[in-house]
């Protein structure tokens, strides 16, 4: 009988897709379990649960998703999965962590801006400057076109070639 979680059974396509092993590492050693040793049997264990977990989460989400006649997934969409999946008892906190990733996004987007306006230039200023710089690289970098090539009369083309019928004689 398979292993419910998928260690050690064969590799679906769906289960080639994991957690990265870095990231559930230092997760595990940092934050989890920072006085114990697990071992590396353990450890994949964690991961692959975690991994699972996460599409449990995600196949749920999704379904609030289409459920809200949306094309792409909310935090309110994971939010939902997570209540539907019986994890509501720690709502409270996630909603703050969200708030708090919000208001940081948020500060980021008004201090770029307010970078931009400290600049004095004006917006359409700085574009042109920006395809000058782009257009001086691009100079810089690409070797010269060479010029075309010369088109010659049907005169001028016929005793060319008489010359060189002479010349070959």
């Amino acid at each position: 009988m398979p292993c419910p979680l998928g260690v050690g059974g064969p590799a679906h396509e769906a289960d080639q897709v994991t957690l990265p092993y870095a990231s559930v590492q230092r997760h595990l050693v940092g934050e989890l379990v920072p006085c114990l040793r697990l071992t590396a049997g353990a450890r994949d264990l964690l991961r692959v649960a975690c991994t699972r977990f996460v599409r449990h989460v995600s196949s749920e989400a999704n379904t609030a998703c289409a459920h809200a006649q949306r094309k792409t997934i909310s935090p309110e969409h994971v939010i939902q999965a997570l209540e539907r999946l019986g994890l509501a008892g720690s709502m409270g906190e996630l909603r703050a962590c969200h708030a708090e990733f919000r208001a940081l996004a948020l500060s980021r987007r008004r201090r770029a801006t307010r970078r931009l306006e400290a600049l004095g230039v004006p917006e359409p200023e700085l574009l042109r400057q920006q395809q000058a710089l782009i257009e001086q690289a691009r100079r810089e970098l690409l070797p010269p076109t060479p010029p075309p090539p010369r088109t010659l009369s049907p005169a001028t083309r016929v005793q060319s070639h008489h010359r060189r019928l002479r010349s070959s004689i």
